[in-house]
């Protein structure tokens, strides 16, 4: 796995590292074309080669909540060691855009700015990176999955060049894709590569299904509390586990 991209990565853990700051990764690209994988590479690489911590189990975040765990968790250097690995999926639903500061919102914006000298690794990944603006003064490499195995990276200073010329074409008008900032600003990446998927995509995905439903479980339930049903709620369910279904079908046959 050790290529270019890989050795650069391992470069940055380093010295992120020995100036005890954290190392700030933004894995974009369209759905299915393999962020959560190349980030899960990532860690695999950095666990592997400079002896920093990842775990599928503990370290991948799915939801708000799974989030709001991980920060917890940063209080406590014995569960967050320096060299910890943390990946953040699907970033989008758990930070924002400028535009949408809910007191969730504003919360998780505080918490962020916590980053920075903790001596972690953050991997968020994303569709739309021009979309968080909130971690763009935070990152220090951008990634762009093209294609599953395929992808490009910036690092300073062509991508601070990038970012800045993404703000300045938010404010000129709608961002609609990654090929349009690239179009629109001329900034190409500083290295492109390709990257295998690991092995553990069905782990993963188990994992994340389980966080997922968990997650709207619990939402679930506190929609139905809130609108006073709950009580009603139980017993049509129990209603329902109580029919023989067979025996309906054959009147509704009839």
């Amino acid at each position: 796995m050790a290529n270019k991209f890989f050795e650069m990565i391992g470069r940055a853990f380093k010295v992120a590292m020995k100036e005890q700051e954290d190392l700030v990764i933004l894995v974009d690209g369209r759905e299915r074309t393999g962020k959560s994988a190349l980030a899960r590479a990532i860690a695999y690489y950095l666990r592997d080669s400079y002896g920093a911590r990842f775990e599928l189990e503990n370290n991948v975040y799915f939801t708000v909540a799974d989030v709001a765990i991980m920060f917890r968790r940063l209080k406590s250097q014995k569960q967050t060691p320096a060299g910890t690995v943390h990946i953040i999926d699907e970033a989008q639903n758990v930070l924002h855009h400028r535009r949408a500061m809910s007191s969730q919102n504003i919360l998780f914006d505080e918490a962020l700015k916590s980053i920075g000298a903790l001596k972690q690794v953050f991997i968020f990944c994303t569709p739309a990176f021009w979309e968080l603006d909130v971690l763009h003064r935070r990152t220090d490499i951008l990634v762009h999955v093209y294609r599953r195995g395929y992808a490009g990276a910036w690092i300073p200073p062509r991508l601070w060049a990038l970012l800045k010329a993404t703000t300045q074409l938010k404010k000129s008008g709608k961002i609609v894709s990654f090929s349009q900032i690239i179009a629109r600003s001329g900034i190409v990446p500083t290295m492109n590569f390709k990257f295998s998927a690991p092995n553990d995509e069905e782990e993963y995905r188990r994992l994340k299904n389980a966080h997922v439903r968990a997650f709207a479980g619990h939402i679930g339930e506190k929609i139905i509390k809130k609108l006073g049903i709950a009580n009603a709620f139980d017993e049509i369910s129990e209603k329902i586990d109580g029919i023989d279904l067979d025996l309906l079908l054959e009147q509704v046959v009839r």
